[in-house]
């Protein structure tokens, strides 16, 4: 896994795209979730023209390489941090320390 903060302090990069097989590019605000489906106003944009998709790819591989290689104990250090600043009945339920996280 990598970490990235687009700028100084606590900051996080809230992105959701994908670059299929260098031919299509997807991106926006949607969400999986039945939620997302059902009750969100969501925005999704899916296009096959070269120049995006090389665009998006650039984008994204700039940011990678930017970005710190982290290990598992760091990633779960992170989600421990990120959970105890969540205000209670906001979000999903979340791993407890008992319970392992897919990688």
């Amino acid at each position: 896994m990598r970490s990235y903060a687009p700028k100084e302090g606590y900051s996080a990069m809230h992105v959701k795209s994908w670059c299929l097989d260098e031919e299509v590019y997807i991106g926006g605000s949607y969400n999986f979730t039945h939620n997302a489906e059902s009750s969100n106003e969501e925005h999704l944009v899916a296009t096959r023209d070269d120049a995006a998709v090389a665009t998006y790819k650039s984008w994204f591989v700039g940011i990678w390489s930017r970005a710190a290689l982290i290990d598992r104990e760091e990633v779960e250090k992170r989600e421990q941090l990120s959970c105890s600043r969540r205000p209670q009945g906001r979000g999903g339920a979340r791993p407890s320390g008992g319970e392992q996280m897919e990688a």
